[in-house]
């Protein structure tokens, strides 16, 4: 099953489950992009997932079929397949370029990925492809495959223990883009995880497990609304000089008041939430910068001419 130029959504909710440790795999991959506009670093928007916990679904180019190693028909479709060279030539070969490439791509074995999670007392599990409402290019997927492996303090230590180091490392590498509530919240449950493991209690472990993978996500969707807030503050500090001579006093002031509001590291200190209201206030006071100061003078006879404030060409929002 594929999806193109579209959010992906996929889940099933099954009851009734012993509760442990399972692991769900998938052949899948997303290429970010048309052919020949991507470079292979491109993060995936899309996740295979068990309840809180997901893995991202690879990069069409991480399993990328080595030119001297095509054999048509067993592991690519010559005719049809895509050949890919990274940007700095180190990489070439074959990726997919349609279902029939991909099913025998996937027929090879290539494209596998694997997700741990947990079934609690209450028997119930969503396992599923999201990319949380964001759009992708090419998302293509097949053959589901759910192991059980118990309440299983050894597997549930291995399991911990990846998500322990996904998480370091996601806050060592992202952290200065986050705020500090978001940043705390995942050192915290970094922490809890760390005393979790040494405990090598199953049911401690589950619930750390639980809280690292809620507040990973938490941290990505925090790191996107940064870069939103961050980047509808350089439009508002652009629009201030562009409309500065035709701007109402009003509105300028409200910009300014913004702009002193969120600089320097007044952001930092705001929650996801809190971020996310200050994008739309930002936008807001922006667009009022458009609104020429002759508004309050404008009749049939004196038109004052709005196009501006047209977003798109799509009158879109």
């Amino acid at each position: 099953a594929e999806v193109f130029e579209g959010a992906v959504d996929i889940s099933q909710t099954v009851t009734n489950v012993k509760p442990g440790i399972y692991s769900i795999s998938v052949q899948a991959f997303e290429r970010p992009a048309g052919n020949g506009s991507y470079d292979g670093t491109e993060e995936s928007k899309v996740f295979l997932y068990m309840g809180d916990l997901e893995t991202p679904v690879q990069n069409i180019t991480k399993d990328v079929l080595p030119t001297e190693m095509a054999v048509d028909r067993e592991n690519c479709l010559l005719s049809n397949d895509y050949t890919w060279t990274s940007p700095d030539g180190s990489i070439s070969g074959y990726v997919p370029n349609g279902m029939e490439g991909a099913s025998i791509a996937f027929a090879a074995g290539r494209y596998y990925q694997e997700c741990y999670g947990i079934v609690g007392e209450d028997g119930i599990m969503k396992i599923g492809l999201t990319s949380h409402g964001v759009k992708a290019h090419w998302v293509l997927w097949d053959d589901f495959k759910l192991t059980f492996w118990g309440k299983n303090v050894e597997a549930m230590t291995e399991v911990l223990t990846g998500k322990y180091e996904n998480a370091e490392e996601y806050l060592e590498t992202y952290g200065s883009e986050m705020t500090t509530p978001a940043y705390n919240a995942l050192n915290d449950a970094l922490a809890a995880a760390e005393t979790a493991i040494d405990s090598e209690d199953f049911d401690q472990m589950s619930a750390a497990l639980s809280a690292i993978a809620k507040a990973t996500i938490a941290a990505g969707e925090n790191r996107t609304a940064v870069t939103e807030l961050t980047s509808a503050l350089d439009a508002l500090d652009i629009a201030i000089v562009d409309y500065e001579e035709t701007a109402t006093a009003e509105a300028l002031t409200n910009a300014g008041a913004l702009m002193e509001k969120f600089g320097g590291d007044a952001l930092m200190a705001l929650t996801t939430e809190e971020v996310k209201a200050a994008v739309e206030d930002v936008k807001a006071v922006t667009a009022a910068l458009k609104i020429p100061n002759t508004i309050a003078d404008a009749s049939d006879e004196n038109p004052v001419d709005l196009t501006v404030l047209i977003p798109n060409a799509d009158f879109g929002a």
